[in-house]
C-alpha cells in the first residue's frame, strides 16, 4: 500500500506481519524492524609538522552520531570523554583524559596534545553513551591512531 508508515525501532531486529487497511481494503505485509543501533564516527585532521618537541600539537576532531546509518543530533551523546595515550620510541607510555566534552555539529573540537621527545604513537579514543528508546544506555567508542 502506498503512503508513509512509521514503525519504531525494536530492541532486537525481527520481521513482523502487519495488516494495512485503507478504504475498506486490507493487505498483509511482512516488515523488517531493525534494532536500534547507534554508532559514533569521529574524524581527525592534523599536520605532522604541528608536532614539534616541547609544543602542543593540535588535532581537530569532528564527531558524527548515527542511528542505523541515519544522522542524529550530537545532543544525544552523553558523558563524552577523550582519552589520549602517547608512546615514545623507548615504549614509555603516558596518557591524559579530557572529561565532559560537549560536541557541536557546526564546530570542530581542537585537541591539544603535548609533544614528547621521540614521539612515536598517539591514540585518541572518544567515548560516550546514548540513551536508547528502550531506556537502556548504549556505550559508544571511536578510536584514531597517529604514527610518527
Amino acid at each position: 500500500m502506498k503512503g508513509q508508515h512509521t514503525i519504531p525501532f525494536g530492541t532486537n531486529a525481527n520481521t513482523v506481519r502487519l495488516v494495512a487497511v485503507k478504504d475498506g481494503f486490507a493487505e498483509s505485509i511482512d516488515v523488517f524492524v531493525p534494532a536500534e543501533t547507534y554508532s559514533l564516527n569521529v574524524s581527525s585532521i592534523y599536520h605532522e609538522e604541528n608536532f614539534l618537541v616541547g609544543s602542543k600539537g593540535k588535532v581537530v576532531l569532528q564527531a558524527r552520531l548515527f542511528n542505523n546509518n541515519n544522522p542524529v543530533s550530537l545532543k544525544a551523546l552523553k558523558e563524552s570523554r577523550i582519552t589520549v595515550s602517547i608512546k615514545n620510541h623507548q615504549n614509555i607510555d603516558s596518557s591524559f583524559d579530557v572529561p565532559s566534552v560537549v560536541w557541536d555539529h557546526r564546530n570542530e573540537y581542537v585537541l591539544e596534545v603535548p609533544v614528547q621527545t621521540y614521539l612515536r604513537h598517539i591514540e585518541i579514543k572518544v567515548t560516550g553513551k546514548v540513551e536508547t528508546y528502550s531506556g537502556k544506555p548504549q556505550q559508544l567508542e571511536s578510536t584514531h591512531s597517529i604514527q610518527f
